[in-house]
């Protein structure tokens, strides 16, 4: 701001004028360059309303109707001022403030006093931290160990709280023995056991062999889990109850020399080539297939 006395001042705007002596009917003139909006426009000394004439691109001042010959155009065209980088001293009040980046601050912030998306934060008390009860989720401060670990010591759920135990190696912790805290090794997937009470390494393509079979017994949802397999040394009826929600096949192989027999509870259909239920002889193998619905397939070595 050339000519200012004293000293200069911090955020400032500043004005460029231009003038023209029209044409007839001339309609355009180029200006040095303007901000859009930040214009006013004078024919003749008569400031011009924003009906009369277009400036939209920065540079050129359009009048809706052609100005006569030797009329008189002035425009004043208005800087906006920068606030960037700027230090503001004593009690500053903005009334909107749109902030892209991050605010920082030497001094403490009251959230109290703070507005974010037009709520204001005055839920948030003088002083409150992680312990304020009345702030914080008293869950989070409940579950919180803040004490210092011992050598070798591990974080782990004991099945109420978060707590440091000894790292002992041991494939499971004794409060928590239906969860592996070791790695398994290459290969394994951490799956749910065939009791359905707890997890337990092993290979992603490895069959459960399930306890050997020795007397009647009924099918339960841990056998249609995935990869089950059993062995039937005896004779036994193995029964299919209604209601199951297992969804993966489980197999049976009769490893000795008597009978083993399929049978359908109340309203399960078991679906089976000639309607044959057994498995033909000792060493013979079926598949026990889910379809939904109560509804079965039996593949396999069926007599």
């Amino acid at each position: 701001m050339s000519g200012y006395i004293g000293t200069q001042p911090v955020p400032q705007a500043t004005q460029h004028r231009g003038e023209f002596t029209a044409t007839a009917s001339q309609t355009s003139f180029a200006t040095t360059g303007y901000t859009p909006t930040f214009m006013d426009v004078y024919l003749n000394g008569i400031k011009l309303a924003a009906a009369e004439y277009t400036a939209t691109n920065g540079s050129d001042i359009v009048l809706t109707t052609g100005a006569a010959l030797d009329d008189i155009l002035e425009y004043v065209a208005y800087t906006s001022f920068d606030v960037a980088n700027q230090t503001f001293t004593g009690t500053t009040t903005f009334e909107v403030m749109d902030v892209t980046g991050p605010i920082t601050s030497t001094s403490t912030f009251d959230g109290r006093d703070v507005s974010v998306d037009g709520a204001k934060l005055d839920g948030i008390e003088a002083g409150a931290d992680i312990t304020d009860s009345a702030n914080v989720d008293p869950l989070v401060d409940t579950h919180l160990n803040t004490g210092a670990a011992g050598a070798g010591e591990i974080l782990s759920w004991t099945g109420s709280d978060y707590d440091w135990v000894a790292d002992s190696g041991a494939t499971v912790l004794t409060a928590l023995t239906d969860t592996p805290v070791g790695y398994g090794t290459a290969g394994q997937i951490l799956a749910t056991n065939a009791t359905l009470d707890g997890t337990e390494w092993v290979n992603s393509d490895k069959i459960s062999v399930g306890t050997t079979i020795t007397a009647d017994t009924s099918i339960t949802n841990a056998d249609l889990a995935g990869n089950v397999f059993y062995d039937v040394s005896a004779a036994a009826v193995i029964t299919v109850p209604p209601s199951l929600t297992g969804t993966e096949p489980v197999t049976f192989q009769q490893t000795g020399v008597d009978t083993v027999t399929f049978a359908a509870g109340a309203g399960v259909t078991i679906q089976a080539l000639g309607g044959n239920l057994s498995i033909a002889n000792q060493f013979g193998s079926v598949s026990l297939v889910p379809k939904g619905g109560d509804v079965y397939g039996l593949i396999g070595a069926l007599v």
